[in-house]
Protein backbone atom coordinates (compact mmCIF):
# COMPACT_ATOMS: atom_id res chain seq x y z
CA UNK A 1 0.00 0.00 0.00
CA UNK A 2 0.82 3.80 -0.97
CA UNK A 3 -0.49 4.94 1.90
CA UNK A 4 2.79 4.03 4.31
CA UNK A 5 4.95 6.16 2.12
CA UNK A 6 2.92 9.21 2.05
CA UNK A 7 1.71 9.59 5.82
CA UNK A 8 5.64 10.28 6.58
CA UNK A 9 4.76 13.66 4.32
CA UNK A 10 3.71 16.90 5.48
CA UNK A 11 0.42 16.51 4.10
CA UNK A 12 -2.00 13.84 5.48
CA UNK A 13 -3.38 11.99 2.68
CA UNK A 14 -6.79 11.03 2.10
CA UNK A 15 -7.40 7.42 1.27
CA UNK A 16 -10.38 6.32 -1.30
CA UNK A 17 -11.02 2.59 -1.30
CA UNK A 18 -14.03 0.42 -2.89
CA UNK A 19 -16.87 -0.07 -0.49
CA UNK A 20 -16.47 -3.99 -1.26
CA UNK A 21 -14.75 -6.62 0.82
CA UNK A 22 -11.11 -5.78 0.49
CA UNK A 23 -11.85 -2.34 0.49
CA UNK A 24 -13.63 -2.91 3.49
CA UNK A 25 -10.49 -4.96 4.75
CA UNK A 26 -8.09 -1.99 3.91
CA UNK A 27 -10.61 0.43 5.86
CA UNK A 28 -10.16 -1.68 9.03
CA UNK A 29 -6.26 -2.40 8.76
CA UNK A 30 -5.77 1.67 8.07
CA UNK A 31 -8.06 2.60 10.71
CA UNK A 32 -6.29 0.94 13.06
CA UNK A 33 -2.64 1.40 12.39
CA UNK A 34 -1.30 4.32 10.05
CA UNK A 35 -4.97 6.27 10.16
CA UNK A 36 -5.10 5.77 13.59
CA UNK A 37 -5.51 9.50 14.75
CA UNK A 38 -7.10 10.33 11.30
CA UNK A 39 -10.21 7.77 10.42
CA UNK A 40 -11.90 10.77 8.73
CA UNK A 41 -9.13 10.44 5.99
CA UNK A 42 -10.29 6.86 4.52
CA UNK A 43 -13.29 7.27 2.83
CA UNK A 44 -15.50 4.58 1.41
CA UNK A 45 -17.40 4.71 -2.23
CA UNK A 46 -20.06 3.59 -0.85
CA UNK A 47 -20.60 6.48 1.60
CA UNK A 48 -21.16 9.14 -1.11
CA UNK A 49 -23.07 6.61 -3.03
CA UNK A 50 -25.48 6.01 -0.29
CA UNK A 51 -25.70 2.51 -0.81
CA UNK A 52 -25.34 -0.42 1.74
CA UNK A 53 -24.26 -2.82 -1.34
CA UNK A 54 -20.59 -2.96 -2.33
CA UNK A 55 -19.83 -0.33 -4.58
CA UNK A 56 -16.67 0.06 -6.50
CA UNK A 57 -14.59 3.08 -8.23
CA UNK A 58 -17.09 2.44 -10.98
CA UNK A 59 -20.04 2.89 -9.69
CA UNK A 60 -19.77 6.38 -8.96
CA UNK A 61 -19.16 6.55 -12.78
CA UNK A 62 -22.74 5.23 -13.62
CA UNK A 63 -23.75 2.43 -16.05
CA UNK A 64 -25.27 4.59 -17.76
CA UNK A 65 -21.18 5.54 -19.65
CA UNK A 66 -19.97 2.71 -18.78
CA UNK A 67 -22.36 0.57 -21.00
CA UNK A 68 -21.97 2.91 -23.52
CA UNK A 69 -18.18 2.94 -23.37
CA UNK A 70 -18.19 -1.21 -23.76
CA UNK A 71 -20.22 -1.38 -26.39
CA UNK A 72 -18.75 1.68 -28.72
CA UNK A 73 -15.40 -0.23 -27.96
CA UNK A 74 -16.28 -4.07 -28.35
CA UNK A 75 -15.78 -5.13 -25.53
CA UNK A 76 -18.60 -7.14 -25.37
CA UNK A 77 -20.59 -9.72 -28.04
CA UNK A 78 -23.21 -8.79 -28.43
CA UNK A 79 -24.02 -5.17 -27.15
CA UNK A 80 -25.10 -4.77 -24.21
CA UNK A 81 -28.50 -3.20 -23.33
CA UNK A 82 -27.73 -0.54 -20.34
CA UNK A 83 -31.73 -0.61 -19.18
CA UNK A 84 -31.36 -4.48 -18.51
CA UNK A 85 -28.28 -3.65 -15.92
CA UNK A 86 -30.18 -4.07 -12.65
CA UNK A 87 -29.21 -0.42 -10.52
CA UNK A 88 -26.84 -1.98 -8.11
CA UNK A 89 -22.99 -2.66 -8.23
CA UNK A 90 -22.41 -2.32 -12.34
CA UNK A 91 -19.35 -4.99 -12.34
CA UNK A 92 -21.79 -7.60 -10.45
CA UNK A 93 -24.70 -6.76 -12.33
CA UNK A 94 -22.95 -6.80 -15.43
CA UNK A 95 -21.47 -10.13 -14.94
CA UNK A 96 -25.07 -11.16 -13.58
CA UNK A 97 -26.59 -9.71 -16.95
CA UNK A 98 -23.82 -11.45 -19.43
CA UNK A 99 -23.72 -14.46 -17.91
CA UNK A 100 -27.52 -14.96 -18.03
CA UNK A 101 -27.91 -13.63 -21.49
CA UNK A 102 -24.68 -15.43 -22.78
CA UNK A 103 -22.86 -12.34 -23.91
CA UNK A 104 -19.18 -12.46 -23.54
CA UNK A 105 -16.88 -10.18 -22.29
CA UNK A 106 -13.61 -9.68 -23.60
CA UNK A 107 -10.41 -10.75 -21.50
CA UNK A 108 -9.39 -8.45 -18.89
CA UNK A 109 -12.59 -6.24 -19.62
CA UNK A 110 -12.58 -4.66 -16.30
CA UNK A 111 -9.12 -3.42 -17.09
CA UNK A 112 -9.76 -2.45 -21.16
CA UNK A 113 -13.06 -0.66 -19.70
CA UNK A 114 -10.84 1.56 -17.43
CA UNK A 115 -8.34 2.07 -20.40
CA UNK A 116 -11.33 3.14 -22.92
CA UNK A 117 -13.02 5.26 -20.76
CA UNK A 118 -10.16 7.76 -19.81
CA UNK A 119 -9.10 7.84 -23.18
CA UNK A 120 -12.56 8.57 -24.75
CA UNK A 121 -13.21 11.05 -21.79
CA UNK A 122 -9.71 12.91 -22.47
CA UNK A 123 -10.72 13.39 -26.29
CA UNK A 124 -13.26 15.52 -25.04
CA UNK A 125 -14.33 18.93 -23.90
CA UNK A 126 -15.80 20.11 -20.39
CA UNK A 127 -19.12 20.73 -22.20
CA UNK A 128 -19.46 17.57 -23.80
CA UNK A 129 -18.51 15.91 -20.65
CA UNK A 130 -20.68 17.71 -18.44
CA UNK A 131 -23.64 16.93 -21.02
CA UNK A 132 -23.36 13.11 -20.53
CA UNK A 133 -22.98 12.88 -17.23
CA UNK A 134 -25.92 12.90 -15.00
CA UNK A 135 -26.63 15.77 -12.26
CA UNK A 136 -26.97 13.31 -9.25
CA UNK A 137 -23.10 12.08 -10.45
CA UNK A 138 -22.43 15.59 -10.83
CA UNK A 139 -23.54 15.85 -6.94
CA UNK A 140 -21.25 12.99 -5.75
CA UNK A 141 -18.21 13.97 -7.59
CA UNK A 142 -18.69 17.51 -5.95
CA UNK A 143 -19.14 16.26 -2.70
CA UNK A 144 -16.33 13.55 -2.84
CA UNK A 145 -14.21 16.46 -3.77
CA UNK A 146 -15.00 18.57 -0.91
CA UNK A 147 -14.45 15.82 1.68
CA UNK A 148 -10.88 15.49 -0.07
CA UNK A 149 -10.43 19.44 0.06
CA UNK A 150 -11.82 19.37 4.09
CA UNK A 151 -9.45 16.76 4.97
CA UNK A 152 -6.45 16.53 2.92
CA UNK A 153 -4.38 19.04 5.45
CA UNK A 154 -0.63 19.76 6.56
CA UNK A 155 0.38 18.16 9.59
CA UNK A 156 0.60 20.26 12.64
CA UNK A 157 4.19 20.23 14.60
CA UNK A 158 3.58 19.36 18.31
Amino acid sequence: MYARLFIDLENIPVVLLDSDESGQKAYEILTESLFMENKKNILLIGQFLKRKEECEIEDLIGKELLVKCLNRNNLVSPLVSESEIEDSAFNDSLIKYCSKNEIKLVPNWKYKLSIKFKKDFLKKDKESILKEILEEKIDIFENLIQKINQYAKKKVND
